[in-house]
């Protein structure tokens, strides 16, 4: 008797078992090919998801009871080579509502940037002073409008022009924890001011520093305009 006569025979002998084997092989490639391929797409999704989170930044430096100066940007940029972008973003939250209090949208992320933060997004085109603003989907971005993502549009469903209202907490120089600070009431200002446009994801509409796969409230509002209302305690002293 030859060989692979010798190994046909015993394959059919043991035909059963040898097919439960090949099945078992068969359903274990599928499930590891399966989970490759749900692993890379969810790998994909993650990295795209944190491309229009953070766009073309690189280093964050955030101050978490407080505020930097605007000169810690220009300081800091002339330390650099001219191709490097350090863009100042004023950080804080807020509530918004329309005027006839219709409408109340609370822990909105806003953002007061600048031009310098229009240049990092991960498609220029899509922001306020790109191709799309030429293009008259935005308002002007310096005329102090307010500007939303699409998350925040889609909540407050409102046209071109529409008025609305910012209510944020005015930053003190202590603590209002502290016993003596004397600043335990929380004191607030407001801005009204008329809807500018949608500024999508690609245009840095999702922009966060949180660690979650949520995409945030955001309000997009000029820095100056900002600044001006936001730090007014802090210039009158």
């Amino acid at each position: 008797m030859s060989l692979w006569k010798i190994i046909f025979r015993n394959l059919f002998f043991f035909r059963k078992q040898n097919t439960g084997i090949v099945l078992a092989a068969a359903l274990c490639g599928v499930v590891l090919t399966g989970a490759l391929t749900v692993g890379d797409s969810v790998r994909s999704t993650l990295r795209n998801l944190a491309e229009k989170r953070v766009g073309q930044g690189d280093i964050a430096i955030l101050s978490p009871d407080g505020f930097f100066e605007e000169e810690l940007a220009v300081r800091m940029k002339q330390n650099l080579a001219d191709e490097v972008i350090i863009a100042p973003i004023a950080l804080t939250r807020g509530t918004i509502t329309n005027p006839d209090g219709s409408l109340r949208v609370t822990n909105v992320q806003v953002l007061g940037v600048d031009e310098r933060f229009w240049k990092l997004p991960p498609n220029f085109s899509h922001t306020p002073l790109g191709t799309r603003s030429a293009k008259k989907e935005f308002s002007e971005w310096d005329s102090g409008r307010f500007f939303v993502n699409q998350k925040l549009g889609k909540r407050l469903n409102n046209k071109r022009n529409d008025r609305l209202i910012l209510r944020m907490e005015e930053p003190s120089m202590f603590s209002r924890d502290a016993p003596l600070s004397g600043e335990r009431d929380n004191k607030f200002v407001t801005i009204n001011s008329s809807f500018g446009g949608i500024v999508p994801a690609e245009g840095f509409g999702n922009f966060g520093l949180q660690g979650n796969q949520r995409e945030p409230l955001t309000l997009f509002v000029p820095l100056n305009s900002l600044q001006k209302k936001l730090f007014r305690s802090f210039d009158e002293i």
